[in-house]
């Protein structure tokens, strides 16, 4: 925006294409190229301008976000634009060669083709020179680069780096920290202990079945009370104020929009076909910038009719569908785990079908995370449910 209060289309780059209206290539701005080639109106275009001068980002992620445009279009003029090519869909992965799967997410680039002479690289932004250098490491032949959409590169992991994909969300875990995982359940000292427990047990029932059912039943009763000890400190804790961040109306009115970052939302569901419009309804709300949401709806590969629900509504193109491939252990952690593997947020949040969070909870989160001194990591915030009001039960839960 200059002076005079005028919006500027720019994208982020300060990057020009085109030869329309007598000007030379690299001259006319991205969104006038849209308008000339009827991907965009001169209003749809005005409010996507508008937009970007409040909440930053790039020219490109708003008009998808806002359903002006769609990503293949935006990324064929991109293409132009920056003198690259575009990924041919679907690819062909004419090569067994693969980047490291952690080379290959830390620099967003897919190995997808190679002849005698190069290979081919997929990328949703273009490589610079100190990625590209670290890219030539793994690879010994000339690079192109070739730009994919984010729906795009998503797919080509699927396809290509499945059984790392697998491993990070089931048994990463298990293998590099076993003591936090549960995939062990008891440790060989508990087996001991439990074992010898039950020899215990059986030759007191055997022995003295009375004495041992009195002693059975008060350690049952201890360990009720001591239970019941430890809910009623929570409570008085949770009544003190402890460990609570009080977020007012001053500090969301200090957030920039500008400088608000990428949040990922997960969404895992399970044969929630009956919610889901309301949740995404819900979610649309969300008072944040939407090409700064990254909202990813986890499906279970064996519950198609979420899936096809979910696809009949139609979501923005901020939403993604993430079909976690059929697995054990079948549970919410597992399928939050494959959705972190490409989430792009700084910040993350997991929201179940039945929930309804408050509209400006994200911004109320960073805000409290700014209160917060740097060591904290995860904060609980309130709970709402779509039928809250329904009964006692639910507005406990709420």
């Amino acid at each position: 925006m200059d002076s005079n209060g005028v919006v500027k289309d720019t994208w982020e780059t300060e990057i020009f294409m085109g030869n329309a209206r007598g000007f030379s290539n690299e001259q006319i701005p991205l969104g006038m190229l849209m308008v000339e080639q009827g991907i965009l109106t001169s209003e749809q275009l005005e409010a996507a301008l508008l937009e970007q001068a409040v909440t930053g980002g790039r020219l490109g992620d708003i008009v998808v976000a806002r359903g002006y445009a769609k990503p293949v279009d935006v990324y064929r003029l991109l293409a132009e634009q920056l003198k690259h090519e575009r990924v041919v869909w679907p690819p062909r992965l004419q090569t067994l060669r693969k980047l490291p799967e952690d080379v290959a997410r830390r620099l967003g680039a897919v190995v997808i083709d190679e002849d005698a002479s190069q290979i081919w690289v997929a990328v949703h932004d273009v490589l610079d020179e100190a990625r590209m250098r670290e890219l030539t490491m793994y690879l010994d032949k000339p690079i192109r680069q070739q730009l994919a959409t984010r729906y795009e590169l998503d797919q080509l992991w699927n396809l290509i780096y499945a059984d790392e994909m697998r491993f990070e969300s089931v048994e990463r875990l298990a293998e590099e920290q076993p003591q936090n995982s549960a995939s062990f359940l008891l440790t060989r000292a508990q087996i001991v202990v439990g074992i010898l427990v039950l020899i215990a047990l059986g030759t007191g029932i055997t022995l003295v079945p009375r004495s041992t059912a009195l002693a059975i039943n008060l350690v049952l009763q201890l360990c009720y009370v001591l239970f019941a000890l430890m809910k009623v400190v929570m409570l008085y804790r949770g009544a003190q104020g402890e460990g609570f961040v009080s977020v007012t109306d001053e500090d969301l009115a200090s957030l920039s929009e500008r400088e608000l970052p990428t949040y990922t939302i997960l969404v895992p569901l399970y044969r929630e076909a009956n919610v889901l419009p309301g949740l995404l309804e819900h979610l649309m709300q969300l008072d944040y910038p939407k090409h700064k949401l990254d909202i990813r709806l986890l499906f279970e590969e064996d519950d198609l009719e979420t899936l096809q629900a979910a696809r009949a509504l139609s979501p923005p193109y901020y939403v993604s569908f993430v079909v976690v491939p059929k697995s054990y252990p079948q549970t919410k952690p597992k399928a939050c785990n494959f959705g972190l593997i490409h989430a792009r947020g700084e910040f993350v949040v997991i929201y179940d079908a039945e929930d309804r969070p408050e509209l400006d909870q994200l911004k109320k989160v960073i805000a409290a995370f700014r209160k917060l001194p740097a060591e904290y990591a995860c904060v609980q915030a309130k709970l709402n449910y779509y039928n809250a009001s329904q009964n006692l039960l639910t507005r406990w839960f709420s």
